[in-house]
């Protein structure tokens, strides 16, 4: 029993070692972005919801320097300072889902088809989630004209982080990876495996790949390895509960289940066409 809780301990830990820089760093970039960011931008470039606009918040969520830690305690600002939910959606995944500086490390060490369509997933699924809330308003929990409510939602936001470090040491305890290794292999299994896998397990961005490469040469298809990628840059226990204090459980749920469905779907036609 005391071999267990230090296992779930130091995976924990380890966990807790890659978020906390992102975190101390994201919430003092945060804090500064709320000062100065430009009301008269973020109407111009997230005000619309439309096809165009979504595309475009995309753009700028991929190439964005900052941290999605540092992005996501600003939602409500930009949100009153003229962002629909829509684009901000669009800019907010895009943040995490995209990362063109780990492109190279993706191409060497995964190939350029996997590449390429673990991108067109990704595309997809964050076209989707973002488009289901063009007709939608987000209840904001602070008020950006309110010093407290920016700290309280800070705490909140720390707090859920937190608890999916918590709960993701356990699981990972529990189910180690070993088990994906045994019982994924070629056969269909592996989509859900992984999939389940990607949602437990939270890592810096490039630190998923070498992750997906050992699956490769393991022998798991390329369906399920995509597959994986593509749910532990989204739909990971961890991110989705820093989405829960910003922008609420339902939203939340909502942009998890057409991501997953998404994901899933994709992964398995690609597994039926031998991809």
């Amino acid at each position: 029993m005391q071999s267990f809780f230090l296992s779930w301990f130091w995976h924990s830990f380890g966990y807790f070692e890659v978020v906390s820089p992102w975190l101390i760093v994201g919430i003092g970039i945060s804090y500064l972005l709320k000062k100065y960011l430009n009301e008269s931008l973020v109407k111009r470039f997230l005000g619309k919801a439309n096809i165009p606009t979504i595309l475009i918040a995309e753009i700028i969520g991929a190439f964005s320097p900052v941290s999605i830690i540092a992005l996501l305690p600003l939602s409500s600002t930009m949100l009153a300072d003229g962002a629909s939910p829509a684009t901000l959606t669009a800019f907010l995944l895009a943040a995490r889902a995209y990362n063109p500086e780990a492109l190279p490390v993706s191409l060497s060490l995964l190939g350029f088809s996997i590449t390429a369509l673990n991108l067109l997933i990704t595309f997809i699924a964050v076209t989707l989630c973002s488009l289901s809330f063009r007709d939608k308003n987000f209840v904001i929990k602070a008020n950006k004209e309110k010093e407290t409510g920016f700290i309280l939602q800070l705490v909140e936001f720390t707090g859920y982080i937190l608890i999916g470090i918590i709960v993701a040491g356990l699981v990972v305890t529990v189910i180690p990876p070993s088990v994906v290794e045994q019982y994924g292999g070629k056969s269909f299994a592996s989509i859900p495996l992984l999939m389940f896998f990607g949602f437990v397990v939270y890592l810096g961005f490039v630190g998923y790949f070498p992750i997906a490469k050992s699956f490769l040469d393991l022998g798991i298809s390329h369906a399920a390895v995509i597959t994986f990628l593509n749910s532990a840059s989204i739909i990971n226990l961890t991110f989705l509960l820093m989405f829960i204090p910003i922008i609420g459980r339902k939203n939340t749920i909502r942009i998890f289940f057409i991501y997953l469905l998404t994901v899933f779907l994709s992964g398995a036609v690609l597994f039926f066409l031998r991809v």
